[in-house]
């Protein structure tokens, strides 16, 4: 049986998904099995995957189109490894990803998932100045994932007995967007979560990502699912409020499509569901996101230049 099994949801992806691929080959860690799942695509995924299976570790799985929840679901199913990678189909890795974080997640048997850093790349796999990363957490982190979602999909590993243990993705959320941070939150919640502090995995973005305005839909019914209508949970420091409000201050910082007063409604939103969180760092930030935006990205691109200089 391979250690471990990658998953990759694909929709329409013909464009990408054969880099994607490419980089699961190129992993300095081999003993993987890789499930592409094609979520009902009408372009050339299917004829591009195919060129892939003569590697045994390959395996294709067609579905009618059901979203990505349920694609990630099915592969998970179809594997059997003792741990899960999940990758999207328009996302790239480190050669040493797996290696890495194979080696940080079995030096600490009470973590559940293991994520990385990752910065973000165009449509042509370049690097973006905005690529940055304010904080990290690891340990017990569930009150700061109900802050924000710091974990990118496309980073984790997850040991299969915390999956099954707190449920697969949920399929069944009215709004698809956030399903990943439903997954993250459930884990979260049981297990701690490691982190390898370093930049082992690439987001690409692109005009056909999940727009802000679906995440802001599908995280509030996530924080409804977790709250059901309580404040508080008694395991948590952050209430509901708190928990609306971050992701309208989320909203208001991201969606760069809406007019300056569409996004001041948001953070008036965020306000109205907690006052004081315009005083937190997200919303400062969203404030100067809006006001100057221009002076905001002057300084997130210093930012970006410094932390990569300390590195280099």
């Amino acid at each position: 049986m391979p250690e471990v099994a990658i998953i990759i949801p694909a929709y329409n992806q013909a464009r990408y998904i054969g880099s994607t691929i490419n980089t699961v080959q190129q992993q300095t860690f081999s003993d993987w099995e890789l499930f592409v799942v094609d979520d009902g695509s009408t372009d050339k995924t299917n004829e591009i995957v195919r060129g892939f299976l003569d590697d045994h570790r390959v395996h294709y799985i067609k579905q009618e189109n059901k979203e990505r929840a349920a694609a990630r679901n099915n592969g998970i199913e179809k594997s059997s490894a003792p741990y899960v990678a999940l990758l999207d189909a328009d996302d790239l890795w480190h050669p040493e990803k797996l290696a890495k974080q194979l080696s940080t997640i079995k030096a600490q048997p009470d973590a559940g998932l293991c994520y990385t850093l990752a910065d973000t790349i165009d449509s042509g796999g370049k690097q973006l100045h905005n690529s940055y990363h304010w904080r990290t957490y690891s340990g017990r982190v569930f009150d700061e994932l109900l802050r924000s979602n710091f974990i990118t999909n496309s980073s984790v590993l997850l040991r299969r007995a915390s999956l099954l243990n707190v449920g697969l993705f949920d399929s069944h959320l009215p709004v698809f967007g956030s399903e990943d941070w439903d997954l993250w939150l459930r884990v979260a919640r049981q297990c701690s979560v490691c982190l390898v502090d370093e930049v082992l995995t690439f987001y690409r973005v692109y005009p056909e990502n999940t727009s802000s305005e679906q995440l802001l839909k599908s995280g509030l019914a996530v924080v409804e699912k977790l709250y059901s209508g309580a404040e508080r949970l008694p395991d948590s420091r952050v209430t509901r409020s708190q928990a609306r409000a971050n992701l309208y201050l989320l909203a208001a910082r991201l969606s760069t499509r809406l007019s300056k007063s569409a996004r001041t409604r948001l953070l008036m939103l965020g306000v109205r569901n907690y006052p004081t969180c315009v005083l937190s760092f997200w919303g400062v930030d969203a404030v100067g996101r809006i006001v100057l935006p221009s002076l905001t990205s002057i300084i997130k691109g210093w930012v970006w230049r410094l932390k990569h200089w300390r590195k280099s």
